[in-house]
């Protein structure tokens, strides 16, 4: 299991962790947020605000098969970090906005963000492991995948201690609601998505010459 721990040796698969828990993050700090947003700051009745939610997730569910279409088209690294730069901006207009419609549609325009990046992620955990196998020129996606989601389950941790300090130090305002449901988390986002952009470095070119390698070795 130790040996499985070289994989923080590469470059890319660090980035793509930090990715991975900062989009955990802002799934937990945006779901378990909304519902609050949508009654607190937007007055909105209850029937109305379990909608919220409802349309986030519909939408990635229905935004997930075109990723993979749109992956195959124009690459799936492209489709990554294009649907993170919208998410992240999409998010941060949320601290000024008060109409529900408004609301409404930018929750789902995230929803169907979230799915194309959850879809593009697919393939991209593949590079990374293939960059891995090709490098200790074994293969060991079973212990790096375990790896990927023990870190990963960071963000749930992170996003309670978030969350209780927040109110702990300055209650439950409006404002106090959309900054830790939406500014909060968009900031990051764009953050992380600015160093995966500059960082990740396994462009089309790279990851075929790897499989082509790894075709040769038999892995």
């Amino acid at each position: 299991m130790f040996k499985g721990f070289a994989i923080f040796k590469r470059k890319n698969f660090v980035v793509l962790l930090f990715r991975w828990i900062t989009f955990g993050l802002f799934n937990y700090l945006f779901l378990s947020g909304l519902f609050n947003y949508a009654i607190f700051v937007l007055g909105a009745p209850y029937f109305i605000a379990s909608f919220f939610s409802m349309g986030y997730i519909i939408w990635s569910l229905i935004a997930l098969p075109l990723s993979f279409l749109l992956s195959y088209l124009i690459g799936h690294l492209k489709v990554s970090i294009i649907s993170g730069f919208v998410m992240g901006a999409t998010l941060l207009p949320f601290l000024f906005i008060n109409d529900i419609f408004i609301t409404v549609i930018l929750t789902s325009i995230i929803g169907f963000t979230f799915g194309l990046g959850a879809g593009s992620l697919i393939p991209l955990v593949g590079d990374v492991f293939d960059e891995h196998a090709n490098t200790n020129r074994r293969r060991s996606e079973g212990v790096s995948y375990g790896i990927l989601k023990m870190f990963g389950g960071l963000a749930v941790i992170m996003g309670n201690f978030i969350t209780s300090l927040f109110y702990t130090l300055i209650g439950f305002p409006g404002l106090g609601i959309r900054i830790l449901t939406t500014t909060i988390p968009g900031i990051l986002i764009i953050i992380v998505m600015i160093l995966f952009t500059v960082l990740y470095d396994l462009k089309p070119e790279k990851t075929e010459a790897i499989r082509m390698e790894l075709k040769e070795l038999e892995l």
